[in-house]
């Protein structure tokens, strides 16, 4: 899910998972899931865990010194910056984007081999001898009519794949409005600009699903990980201009009603991937804490490791389902290496 700096909840949770399933060994993500999919910060992490191939606490290093560096700075009290939000003010946002880019850019430096090219899209061949076990998306939307764009690192059939750059994919999916900058991206004549994925796609576990569905349309899902940044506690609304543009920013960004109705939708028509289907969520405890509260942190890991002690029975459930996928994983990469 999206979340901000609450997106460190999400890596916390997943680095447990990993560690549950392979306590004296060290495993990737991208080893053990054959998709992910993330909006916004969510997206990020995304690519960061699939395209880049970065193991869990590799992200956990970089999301702090990525909170840290993207928001830290002069900060004016919160009643100044929820007008300059319904004033549509983006100073800030602009430099905040600079200094994302700066941030992915240090990242992709240092995790992506130098032979390999950058661009995260392409509507290449799928060689089995190049192509990642895991496949990865992120979600933005077109700023010019609200439509949702699902940016690929794979080609689907009857959909072409946008030519991005990893950066490009990394700043289309957290365009928060009044946060980030959108980002204008494409060739000259076709250029779009695009906004954060989060408005209305906050939580892409649907998207996961059918993703997996136009990849792998003989094969059934044997387990779904939907890893939430803590559910928002619903407030009060009252009329006036800058409670009413808080109450905005909070429908943005909330994925627990995604959650609570895909959670209802598959247990009613489809039983079998609801017997597989996990969301880890920290809820109410971290409510609060805003998008760009990066002196949070500390706060945020606390409550997280919090909840992986009171969810234990939880987790291991999870944990089972995983075991059969990297096992099965292995046998595709070992089929992989003797094809190659």
């Amino acid at each position: 899910d999206g979340g901000g700096v609450r997106g460190l909840s999400s890596l916390l949770i997943l680095e447990n998972l990993m560690h549950r399933l392979s306590p004296e060994k060290d495993i990737l993500p991208c080893n053990v899931f054959r998709l992910i999919g993330g909006t916004s910060t969510g997206g990020i992490i995304a690519i960061m865990l699939g395209r880049l191939g970065m193991s869990v606490k590799d992200c956990i290093t970089a999301y702090h010194s990525l909170s840290r560096d993207i928001f830290d700075g002069p900060w004016r009290p919160k009643a100044w910056q929820t007008s300059k939000k319904v004033l549509g003010l983006t100073g800030d946002a602009e430099l905040r984007s600079r200094r994302l880019e700066e941030a992915i850019c240090h990242i992709i430096a240092r995790y992506l081999p130098a032979e390999e090219k950058s661009a995260l899209f392409g509507e290449e061949e799928i060689d089995p001898c190049k192509t990642p076990i895991c496949r990865v998306f992120v979600v933005a939307t077109q700023q010019s009519n609200g439509r949702r764009v699902i940016l690929r690192n794979y080609p689907i059939p009857y959909e072409a794949s946008r030519d991005m750059t990893i950066v490009e994919a990394c700043l289309a999916t957290s365009a928060a409005p009044f946060v980030f900058a959108p980002l204008t991206a494409g060739p000259e004549g076709c250029r779009e600009t695009y906004i954060d994925g989060g408005l209305g796609n906050n939580n892409p576990v649907a998207i996961v699903l059918q993703e997996s569905r136009l990849l792998w349309p003989r094969q059934s899902v044997k387990s779904l990980v939907s890893i939430g940044t803590g559910a928002r506690v619903p407030t009060e609304v009252k009329q006036n201009l800058m409670s009413l543009a808080k109450k905005v920013a909070e429908m943005i960004v909330d994925a627990a009603n995604e959650a609570r109705d895909f959670e209802s939708n598959i247990r009613l028509t489809e039983p079998s991937i609801h017997s597989v289907y996990f969301r880890l969520d920290v809820a109410e405890s971290m409510a609060r804490i805003g998008l760009a509260e990066w002196r949070m942190l500390g706060a945020i890991a606390q409550r997280t490791r919090s909840w992986i002690f009171e969810n234990h029975d939880l987790l291991n459930r999870c944990v089972v389902t995983l075991g059969g996928i990297l096992l099965n994983c292995l046998c595709i990469t070992l089929r992989y290496l003797s094809k190659c």
